[in-house]
């Protein structure tokens, strides 16, 4: 007599990748279990696929919308030469944002969402001067205006017209006793020859038909142009030391109130830019002062 044990397993992915596994095991007696043995077989196809668990999402970073307006505050400020500084030349300062100037900006939050965020750039600036006899550093009173680039032209006292405020008055027109003569006309008439005998120039100029205009050719000359601005010029003293000093904070609508706006880690949005220049001489440094 003979006795055959057998068994198998398979498993398998399709469509794609197309992969199969599995394994035919038995046992086998022949002549009462004289001869016996064991069998096991596996095989495997095609490829693979390891299926991971289910991904919880991309990882979304804070944003920072103050911490990204931290470099657009001041642009520059110019106050040069140090020595030597011109009496007249006004200080100037450029800003990276316009000033009292409302803006939203969008800040992605870490829990994927956004948040519309309302800010405004203010700005501060003086001017001081070094007290002769004591050293101290005192205020000095000064006026700004805007030129065409957008720079901010600082001056202790303003001479010149903003463009605004710069009026040309025509001169009026001549009068000869109560008789005035008009300011030119855009057109003027004529009144030329229609050989009607017996009428008088008037007569002839007053009917409709016989008038005829004509556009004034203009002028070439531009000497009636409106004179140039005034330039703005400042009033420094001269064989003085001034120091400027400009401040820009970024500010932020909370609660219906403007607050100091700050970054992720706590710290405000703020720039300060300070210039020393003289109006006179550079100050030398004597031989004794030098270390080596």
């Amino acid at each position: 007599p003979a006795s055959i044990k057998a068994g198998a397993w398979i498993t398998g992915e399709f469509p794609k990748p197309v992969y199969a596994a599995g394994a035919v095991e038995g046992e086998v007696g022949l002549f009462d279990d004289l001869i016996s043995f064991d069998f096991y077989q596996a095989f495997e196809y095609g490829t693979y696929c390891n299926n991971g668990g289910a991904s919880s999402g991309a990882t979304v970073t804070q944003g920072d919308a103050a911490a990204d307006q931290q470099n657009a505050l001041i642009t520059y400020v110019k106050a040069s030469p140090s020595a030597e500084f011109p009496l007249e030349q006004p200080v100037i300062a450029k800003f990276g944002l316009t000033p009292d100037e409302v803006f939203d900006v969008s800040e992605q939050q870490a829990n994927g969402t956004v948040k519309m965020r309302t800010f405004k750039m203010v700005k501060t600036q003086s001017l001081k001067i070094e007290n002769e006899t004591t050293g101290a550093w005192e205020f000095v009173n000064i006026s700004e205006s805007q030129n065409n680039l957008g720079e901010y032209l600082y001056v202790t006292h303003a001479t010149g017209l903003s463009a605004s405020a710069a009026v040309v008055a025509l001169p009026p027109a001549p009068t000869f006793g109560l008789l005035g003569i008009a300011a030119p006309a855009t057109t003027y008439t004529s009144s030329p020859s229609m050989g009607i005998s017996g009428a008088s120039p008037m007569t002839a100029m007053a009917g409709p038909s016989m008038l005829t205009s004509y556009p004034v050719t203009p002028s070439s000359d531009y000497d009636d142009l409106p004179p140039e601005q005034d330039p703005v010029l400042n009033d420094l003293l001269d064989d003085r030391r001034y120091k400027f000093t400009v401040t820009a904070t970024l500010k932020e609508y909370v609660n219906n109130s403007w607050v100091n706006a700050v970054q992720n880690n706590g710290t405000p949005v703020n720039q300060t830019i300070t210039k020393l220049f003289s109006t006179g001489p550079m100050t030398a440094v004597s031989a004794g002062a030098a270390t080596f």
